[in-house]
């Protein structure tokens, strides 16, 4: 639905910008509450479906190896209801230096319920990083 013209836009400035904060209680269990959601939900929301839309579907219809040849941490929430783990199954593959997380917490989870913990990961994840360089240069 995100490739197709005008049509998540228009959902988001019509219907979901309205409702996200009713559909993250119903769906993932997170309270609205004083700053969330954004004023800016309805553009931030629209600027990503342009990220998915430049990322996705030319990737998917001509694919070609792509390597990440630095550290990479997946961070992935178990309650997931949108993104399967299936998806990260290989991702060893094209990410050689690959540390995987969870979080038991559905797929908003990440950045609202568990965003102090999210933050941890991501702290612990620079710091082994920086401190593997350290031990390499030295």
């Amino acid at each position: 639905a995100f490739h197709l013209p005008l049509l998540a836009p228009l959902a988001w400035r019509r219907w979901l910008g309205r409702r996200w904060g009713g559909l993250l209680r119903r769906t993932e269990g997170v309270e609205p509450g004083p700053g969330h959601p954004q004023p800016t939900l309805v553009a931030d929301a629209v600027r990503g479906i342009g990220l998915y839309r430049a990322n996705m579907l030319d990737r998917l219809l001509r694919p070609e190896p792509r390597y990440a040849r630095v550290p990479v941490q997946l961070i992935s929430p178990l309650r997931d209801r949108f993104v399967s783990p299936a998806l990260a199954g290989d991702l060893e593959r094209w990410a050689p230096d690959l540390r995987r997380r969870t979080l038991p917490c559905g797929h908003w989870g990440a950045v609202t319920t568990s965003a102090p913990r999210t933050a941890e990961l991501i702290r612990t994840f620079i710091a082994d990083v920086e401190a593997g360089r350290a031990r390499a240069a030295g």
